[in-house]
């Protein structure tokens, strides 16, 4: 029998501190190496091994999903030849990671236009520095993305 490898999504960030982590782990509750999936995040700027922020830990944890053990991962050629489909929090993200690793462009989708939800704004905010409301806010934004990307997957969840 051979062995289904799964299939991989990258969240991307810049620090890979915030955003990225609550996106991951939000995706984390549904797609899952059980059924297919393996998710993982980076930032673009990232530096090795930095934790969440407590905000982002805290504003998680007020949905039960604990990750005070994020080790933060710099994004490299690697990581992205790895990936299947790669979901960034901006623009800016995807320009940069279209201009850094090119030949992989039509894998990179803006988190929100992939999920459908795009509202005013296609970006989610990097809330770095900003008071917990703001993690708050953004941590909805990206649960409601989040939501809308496992039913884009269900098909393949099952």
């Amino acid at each position: 029998m051979t062995k289904h490898n799964p299939k991989t999504i990258l969240v991307i960030c810049t620090g890979n501190m915030c955003r990225s982590p609550m996106a991951e782990a939000f995706l984390k509750t549904a797609v899952t190496p059980k059924n297919g999936f393996t998710t993982r995040s980076a930032g673009t700027s990232a530096v090795n091994g930095a934790t969440a922020t407590p905000e982002a830990v805290q504003v998680m944890e007020e949905r039960g999903i604990d990750i005070s053990k994020h080790a933060s991962t710099r994004v490299s050629k690697t990581i992205i030849e790895n990936a299947d489909v790669i979901l960034v929090m901006s623009l800016t993200h995807k320009n940069i990671l279209s201009k850094k690793f090119p030949g992989h462009e039509n894998k990179i989708f803006i988190y929100k236009e992939y999920a459908d939800t795009v509202n005013e704004s296609r970006d989610v905010p990097d809330p770095i520095g900003q008071p917990m409301e703001v993690y708050r806010k953004v941590r909805n934004e990206i649960e409601r993305a989040s939501e809308g990307i496992i039913e884009k997957l269900r098909g393949y969840l099952e």
